[in-house]
C-alpha cells in the first residue's frame, strides 16, 4: 500500500478509537471514542480586563462586577467613592480601558491573609490580565497584592507611589517590594475636570489594556506611545536628577513632554533580570494561558509521539504567528523562538502517569532604554 495512503489510513483509524482497556467503564464491551484530526488551533487570550479593588458607598460586596464604561461604573457604585476607585474607573476608561471588574469591600484589609482572601473573589475571571488597588501603597498590601497575582500567573499589579511621595520615599517603597508581577509608578496625577490628584494605576491600567487591544502587546508600554488622557498637570515634577535615581531602583516615572504626560518607564520589581520589563512579563503570560487554553484536549490522549506532534506543531504555528507580527527577536523564526515536547521532556515516569511536559523558549524583545548619539565636528585644519 502506497505510504500516503497508508499514513492517511493512520488518521482515519485514530478517528474512531475502539478500546476495552479504558478505565472508568462498568461492564465489558465495545467503546466508541471520537476525536479530531486535527487538533484546534490556539487562539491569543484575551488579558486586556482590568480588575480595581477599593471601597464605595454602594453596589454590591465581595463580588467583582463587569463594566464597560464610567457610566456603567456610576450606575452601579456612585460618581464619588471614599477612596479613590471612582477616579481611577474614569481614568482606566478614558485611556482606553473596555472592560473593568470592580472589587467593592466594606474595608481595605490590612494583613496579609485577609487580602489574600478578598481577592480570591477574582478567581474565575479567565480574562483578567491587571490588577489595581487605587490610592494603596502600603507595602504589606502591595507585596500580598503582588503574591496573588503571581499565583494566578497572568495577572500583573499596577501599583502606586504614596500621595505627594519625594524620590527617597518611593525608593523605599520599591526596595520594599518584589515580584516580576509588580509595576510601580509615580508621581499621582492631577485630572481634568477638577485638578485633583488621583493615583496613577487607573491610567496605567488604561494604557496597558489599550496597548494589548492594540495588538502590541511586546511593545514597552512607555516613550512617544504612552501619552496620557485627560491629565493637566503631575503633583511633582520630577528632575533629571530625580529620574536618575528612579529608573535604576526599576520604578516607572511620569513625565511632561512637549506638552504631553508619558510614562517614562517599563520595568517591574523583579529581582529576575530575565523578567525587568513590563512587556517582556505581561507576554511571557499572554503565551502562557493561550497554550494553556489551547491544549485541554490533550487530556483525553495518550502520552505518545502522536500527540506530542500535535501539540508541538499547534504551538509552533501560534508562536511563528507571534513572530511575524514583531513580537520575537530573529530573522529567522528558530531565532525566535523554540518547541519541545518529546521524549526529551518527560521522563518514563511522567508518561506513566499521563503527565506532557512542554518546554518553550522565547527570545524577546527588550526596550532600547540608553540611544548613544555620537556627534563629532572636523576643524578646518583636520577636514
Amino acid at each position: 500500500m502506497p505510504r500516503k495512503l497508508t499514513d492517511n489510513l493512520t488518521r482515519r483509524i485514530r478517528a474512531i478509537q475502539v478500546s476495552t482497556r479504558q478505565t472508568g467503564y462498568t461492564a465489558p464491551g465495545v467503546y466508541v471514542q471520537e476525536t479530531p484530526l486535527i487538533p484546534p488551533t490556539l487562539q491569543g487570550a484575551n488579558l486586556s480586563a482590568a480588575a480595581f479593588v477599593g471601597l464605595a458607598d454602594q453596589g454590591p460586596l465581595d463580588t467583582p462586577v463587569a463594566l464597560d464604561s464610567f457610566a456603567a461604573f456610576t450606575t452601579s457604585f456612585g460618581a464619588h467613592t471614599p477612596g479613590h476607585l471612582a477616579e481611577a474607573a474614569r481614568a482606566f476608561f478614558a485611556n482606553g480601558g473596555r472592560r473593568l471588574y470592580v472589587l467593592r469591600l466594606a474595608q481595605m484589609p490590612q494583613d496579609t491573609v485577609t487580602i489574600q482572601t478578598a481577592l480570591s473573589a477574582l478567581d474565575d475571571l479567565d480574562d483578567l490580565g491587571l490588577l489595581a488597588l487605587p490610592g494603596i501603597s502600603g507595602t504589606v498590601t502591595l507585596q500580598a497584592a503582588a503574591d496573588y497575582s503571581e499565583r494566578r500567573r497572568q495577572l500583573l499589579l499596577v501599583a502606586d507611589c504614596p500621595a505627594g511621595a519625594w524620590v527617597e520615599q518611593v525608593r523605599g517603597q520599591a526596595a520594599a517590594l518584589r515580584s516580576s508581577h509588580i509595576a510601580l509608578y509615580c508621581p499621582w496625577l492631577r485630572v481634568a475636570p477638577q485638578g485633583a490628584a488621583v493615583p496613577p494605576s487607573g491610567a496605567l491600567a488604561g494604557l496597558l489594556a489599550r496597548q494589548e487591544l492594540s495588538g502590541r502587546l511586546w511593545k514597552a508600554p512607555a516613550g512617544v506611545d504612552s501619552a496620557l488622557a485627560d491629565v493637566t498637570a503631575l503633583e511633582t515634577e520630577y528632575s533629571d536628577q530625580d529620574l536618575q535615581a528612579l529608573v535604576p531602583e526599576n520604578i516607572n516615572p511620569l513625565r511632561k513632554l512637549s506638552g504631553r504626560f508619558l510614562v517614562w518607564g517599563a520595568r517591574t520589581l523583579s529581582a529576575n533580570p530575565e523578567f525587568r520589563y513590563v512587556n517582556v512579563r505581561r507576554f511571557f503570560c499572554f503565551v502562557e494561558a493561550s497554550v494553556r487554553r489551547g491544549i485541554p484536549w490533550t487530556g483525553f490522549e495518550a502520552s505518545e509521539p502522536a500527540t506530542w506532534q500535535a501539540v508541538h506543531a499547534g504551538i509552533r504555528d501560534f508562536l511563528h504567528d507571534q513572530w511575524r507580527a514583531g513580537a520575537l527577536q530573529g530573522t529567522k523564526p528558530e531565532e525566535g523562538f523554540f518547541v519541545r515536547c518529546d521524549s526529551s521532556t518527560m521522563t518514563q515516569a511522567d508518561m506513566a502517569n499521563g503527565e506532557l511536559v512542554i518546554v518553550i523558549g522565547l527570545a524577546m524583545l527588550k526596550p532600547a532604554e540608553f540611544t548613544i548619539l555620537q556627534i563629532r565636528q572636523s576643524t578646518r585644519a583636520a577636514a
